[in-house]
C-alpha cells in the first residue's frame, strides 16, 4: 500500500513538473516580434496604433527600429511582424537588409505591412517577401497601403486591422 502511494506521489510530481515545463517551454516561443524601419513623423501613427492593437489582443511582443541598430537576432520569435515604408526617391530599405542579415527565418511566420505615399509599395513589398522567402520563412499575409487620401483615423483603422490578422 505504501508503495502504491509512493508511486502515486512521484507520478503525479512528474506530471507536474513536466506541465509546468512545457507551460514555460510555450511561453518562450509566444513573443513574437514587431520590426520596422525606424520612427519617425510618417510611422509614428501606424506603430502606435500596431502596439495598442497588439496589446488589446493580448499579443507578447519586442519591437526593434532596424535602422537604429536593431535586433541581430530572432532566436525565440515564432512570428515576426514587419512594417515598412516606401522612401521617396529610394528603394533602400533597412528592413529587406536587416532580412537579409539575418542566418534563418526557418519555422517562423511572418507577416508584412507596407506603406506608400502614392506608388512603389508593390514593389516594395515584394522586395520583402522575397527577402524572407530566401531565408526560409513563411509569409502568412501581407498587406500594402497607399496612403495619400487616407485621414488618420483610416490609416489607425488599417494598422488596427492589420493587427488583428496575427495570432499567435
Amino acid at each position: 500500500m505504501l508503495n502504491i502511494r509512493l508511486l502515486c506521489t512521484i507520478l503525479i510530481a512528474a506530471i507536474s513538473l513536466s506541465a509546468q515545463s512545457k507551460d514555460s517551454l510555450n511561453l518562450s516561443f509566444s513573443k513574437a516580434l514587431v520590426v520596422y524601419d525606424k520612427v519617425d513623423t510618417v510611422t509614428k501613427l501606424y506603430l502606435d496604433a500596431l502596439r495598442n492593437q497588439l496589446q488589446k489582443k493580448g499579443v507578447h511582443f519586442d519591437e526593434t527600429a532596424v535602422e537604429e541598430k536593431g535586433k541581430k537576432s530572432v532566436d525565440g520569435y515564432h512570428t515576426i511582424c514587419i512594417y515598412s515604408r516606401v522612401r521617396a526617391f529610394t528603394m533602400d530599405s533597412p528592413v529587406k537588409k536587416w532580412i537579409s542579415s539575418l542566418a534563418s527565418l526557418q519555422n517562423t511566420k511572418v507577416y508584412i505591412f507596407v506603406t506608400a505615399n502614392r506608388w512603389l509599395y508593390d514593389t516594395h513589398l515584394n522586395q520583402i517577401i522575397k527577402a524572407v522567402k530566401d531565408k526560409n520563412g513563411t509569409v502568412i499575409d501581407a498587406v500594402t497601403e497607399a496612403t495619400k487620401d487616407l485621414t488618420k483615423e483610416q490609416k489607425i483603422k488599417s494598422a488596427e486591422d492589420f493587427a488583428d490578422k496575427i495570432v499567435r
